[in-house]
């Protein structure tokens, strides 16, 4: 009885490391982002669109 407990300890042990190890992965992956293709048919042109109010 007593070696079933400790295989479930050291199961449970296994399990709760990996899921640690697991987690800090996740946390220390960063994410990148890939530049858009250029598309013939976009404006490039820079017209200032923004609304002046009067003071």
């Amino acid at each position: 009885m007593v070696g079933v407990i400790v295989i479930c300890l050291i199961i449970m042990i296994a399990v709760l490391a990996l899921t640690m190890a697991t987690i800090s992965a996740g946390y220390n992956h960063t994410e990148t982002v890939d530049p858009l293709p250029d598309n013939p048919y976009e404006d490039h042109s820079n017209h200032d669109t923004t609304h002046k109010t009067a003071e």
